[in-house]
């Protein structure tokens, strides 16, 4: 389950760890038999450092599961739940990460999205 998460000048939350070669939006797997809401509320606390985050609309998020070639997963088409999702800027501080997280604030209508590589 993934979180888009916009700040007040449209631009959106991008995170990555130090294991993933390019950005995403912040989010993650749920445990077996979590609530979809609190798994992403979960996700972020892991990835952020809050909770403190009101969840929107949902819509779902259509992708190739990037899995390497010869595994079980190669071809596979990945649906994703993605909620709206908004925060206080006050809520993340880019100079405060995780360890081991990134993450930016982007306007993803300059982005060349031939040049964006998926997260694993």
């Amino acid at each position: 389950v993934k979180a888009l998460i916009q700040d007040e000048a449209g631009r959106t939350l991008v995170v990555r760890t130090g294991n993933d070669k390019g950005w995403t939006l912040p989010g993650g797997g749920m445990d077996h038999g979590e609530d979809i809401i609190e798994g992403l509320r979960r996700e972020l606390q892991e990835e952020l450092g809050t909770q403190r985050v009101e969840i929107g609309k949902s819509s779902i998020l259509i992708q190739n599961s990037q899995a390497e070639a010869g595994s079980t997963y190669e071809g596979l088409w990945v649906l994703r739940p993605v909620y709206e999702a908004r925060l206080s800027r006050e809520d993340v501080s880019l100079d405060d990460a995780p360890d081991g997280m990134d993450y930016d604030y982007i306007d993803i209508k300059t982005l060349d999205l031939q040049d964006v590589q998926p997260s694993e």
